[in-house]
């Protein structure tokens, strides 16, 4: 089977490359530079996933396209930009598909198309409230591959992971947060006594459900959640993480919800924050996803917990921060 992996020189896209790989599959990956870590049986096509042309050429012969490119908050473009990339890049990619004659188009979408849940957790299902730019692009794409699929009969298929973490993770929050495991304040501060959860997904269990979803038949027009399975409060996560990491958890101070939120807005609009601010609106609210249709359906289940990835990813760190090559 031969697959096209778009902005597959990102951190889901060269692992995904390499597995279909080892998968015995060809693989071609689209993106606008090659990354080291592709494997040399990957066949790189440098381009823009606005360049319609560029991606057609791409895409001639393919059986699966994995549609990964994207434009993410952090990358701090502006609204009209971001749809560009994210809404008629992936219009562009769709038609790419049913000009080449492939069967099954995998598209990454995100937990963002949700908003605020009004429960948790909460499945397909739940109705979709996206509160920032990237969720709107998500879902108006996702309702575009439902479009292609009836209009082209393009297999297509959504997938709505959490955060993507694990080792390589270029994420500078994520990052940042890190580093309190070496470097913890007098008083870990938890946002509303950190209640809430929030579900993350390891990279390597992306890459699995993105194989799953392009093999399994009959799956057509289906959206599925895609995330780590028993995810505890914020404040037994920090706990667990220290306790598995062999060091003494740190002593916390419940800070009231809108002080936190209001606090690190104006971090954000001071420059001293990266964390966006369409995540801290979020940071209270549990986001958690049921994903027992992925598990029922695409036979999918992931194989790390927050607490896995997170300890893998902070071990990672280390080593390259020892190596030299972060800093």
């Amino acid at each position: 089977m031969r697959h096209l992996v778009t902005g597959g020189s990102g951190f889901l896209g060269w692992r995904l490359a390499r597995a279909i790989i080892r998968a015995g599959d060809s693989v071609r990956v689209y993106d606008l530079n090659p990354s080291d870590s592709l494997p040399e049986r990957a066949e790189f096509v440098k381009g823009d996933i606005r360049d319609r042309d560029k991606l057609f050429e791409a895409a001639r012969s393919v059986d699966v396209i994995h549609h990964l490119a994207g434009l993410m908050p952090q990358a701090r473009a502006s609204d009209e930009v971001m749809r560009e990339v994210n809404v008629e890049g992936t219009r562009n990619a769709l038609d790419a598909a049913v000009r080449a004659g492939a069967r099954r188009f995998v598209f990454l979408s995100s937990m963002e198309v949700y908003g605020f849940p009004e429960r948790a957790p909460f499945n397909e299902d739940h109705p979709k409230n996206p509160i920032g730019t990237y969720g709107h692009n998500k879902l108006e794409a996702e309702e575009m591959c439902i479009a292609y699929w009836k209009e082209h009969g393009l297999e297509t298929v959504s997938l709505r992971p959490s955060t993507l973490v694990g080792p390589g993770i270029n994420e500078p929050t994520f990052l940042d947060l890190l580093g309190f495991i070496d470097r913890p304040p007098p008083l870990f501060p938890l946002p509303g006594g950190g209640k809430s959860r929030f579900q993350m997904t390891e990279v390597m269990d992306c890459v699995s459900a993105c194989l799953h979803a392009a093999e399994k038949p009959g799956v057509a027009g289906e959206a599925f959640n895609i995330g780590a399975d028993n995810t505890l409060t914020m404040k037994d996560q920090v706990i667990a993480m220290f306790t598995s990491l062999g060091k003494k958890p740190p002593r916390f101070l419940s800070v009231p919800s809108g002080i936190a939120r209001g606090a690190l807005l104006l971090a954000y609009k001071l420059g001293l924050s990266k964390l966006e601010p369409d995540h801290i609106r979020l940071m209270d609210t549990d986001m958690m996803m049921d994903c027992q249709k992925a598990a029922r359906v695409l036979g999918w289940r992931p194989l790390k917990t927050n607490i896995d990835m997170i300890k893998e990813t902070y071990e990672w760190l280390g080593k390259e921060r020892k190596d030299g090559a972060v800093r």
